[in-house]
């Protein structure tokens, strides 16, 4: 039975109770602000993780993450992810810059999609995912590169093509 006097915001998203042996999230963390309490949000999600380590609390601890600024923390955590069983990679690699695209460090967001896809280099969307960070990173060389290469492992794929010619625009006078 709870008391009223322990509940410690009493709607919304992250409605908190505070028990006499521990604090527990009512729900909603993914759908919190990040303003001046963010850095609760991110101890939840942490604790969340460590108390369910399920897909959706590393998708939330990683979302959280990347919200804070934090996206060299948020890689590895982005690594689990994409290794957890019944992860569509595929899937995964042409939503991950999607993930990433609140943070203003280009060049990180380029570094953790060049970490994570180096480990699954026979995925075209792996090369894709890293063809578009370097876009948005503004590193056209690499970009042109990754999207030539997601080419060649699937010869068929507009879209890689539609990528590249896109960066070649870019570049050109």
């Amino acid at each position: 039975q709870l008391r009223q006097s322990q509940v410690v915001t009493t709607f919304g998203p992250g409605a908190m109770v505070d028990l006499i042996d521990r604090a527990v999230l009512i729900g909603g963390l993914e759908h919190w602000g990040w303003g001046k309490q963010g850095f609760v949000a991110l101890d939840a999600a942490r604790l969340w993780h460590e108390l369910e380590p399920s897909v959706h609390a590393l998708q939330v601890l990683a979302a959280t993450l990347v919200a804070a600024k934090r996206v060299d923390e948020a890689g590895p955590v982005i690594e689990k992810l994409f290794s957890a069983e019944g992860v569509n990679r595929e899937n995964a690699f042409m939503q991950l810059n999607r993930l990433l695209a609140g943070n203003a460090d280009k060049a990180a967001n380029q570094r953790v999609v060049r970490n994570i896809a180096a480990k699954y280099p026979e995925l075209p969307q792996a090369h894709f995912a890293i063809a578009q960070a370097a876009a948005l990173a503004g590193d056209n060389e690499a970009a042109i590169a990754a999207a030539r290469e997601a080419q060649k492992l699937r010869p068929d794929w507009e879209l890689a093509v539609l990528l590249e010619a896109q960066v070649l625009l870019q570049r050109s006078p």
